[in-house]
């Protein structure tokens, strides 16, 4: 074996030491070879369905429910509907009503606890809905959902900015899941 022919002045530890150190080189040089190849590799990922179905939402129609406890402090959707068209639009989506355009739910339902009044506990809801063909069945089935959960003190905080960050945080992973999914479609398409 090659670690039995070394010189006599070699002790046990020091052929140890060499074992090591030609292990951890063929390690290192096989992992950079492994991590230089790597772009070059076709991958197999594939993004969830969940995911892939935003590929070709471009158009919304648009829902927003709140809780009576919202309505009550002011926060209403007649305030919330043209801010969020508004905010669909600025990301290029067409925003209009009808059946054959993706549904965007924003639904938040907030309550109060009577011991204690000025904390409000929220739960923002952002759901895309689209037609789907199941089991020979057209039916309009959630493709994305996200849902938070919040509280605000509401000597400390505003509960309608507290609830638009949340939903605008929502909105924004939206979007960004939607591009992932539209580029992930722009690759498929060129490989094939």
């Amino acid at each position: 074996m090659l670690f039995d022919s070394l010189p006599w002045s070699f002790t046990m530890q020091d052929r140890c030491r060499l074992r090591l150190l030609l292990v951890l080189g063929g390690a290192l040089t096989a992992f950079s070879v492994v991590a230089l190849a790597a772009p070059f590799l076709e991958t197999s990922s594939r993004l969830p369905d969940q995911v892939r179905s935003l590929a070709r939402v471009e158009s919304i129609s648009l829902q927003i429910d709140l809780s009576p406890e919202l309505e009550k402090r002011k926060i209403t959707n007649r305030r919330l509907l043209p801010r969020w068209r508004r905010r669909l639009e600025d990301a290029g989506y067409e925003v209009r009503d009808g059946a054959d355009a993706a549904l965007l739910v924003l639904s938040v339902s907030a309550v109060t606890d009577p011991n204690i009044p000025d904390v409000v506990a929220f739960t923002p809801y952002l759901a895309l809905e689209q037609k789907a063909r199941v089991g020979g069945d057209d039916l309009r089935v959630p493709t994305y959902v996200d849902i938070l959960v919040g509280m605000v003190h509401l000597e400390r905080e505003d509960l309608e900015e507290s609830v638009t960050g949340a939903l605008n945080d929502m909105f924004n992973r939206f979007v960004q899941v939607q591009d992932q999914a539209r580029r992930d479609a722009r690759a498929r398409s060129k490989r094939q």
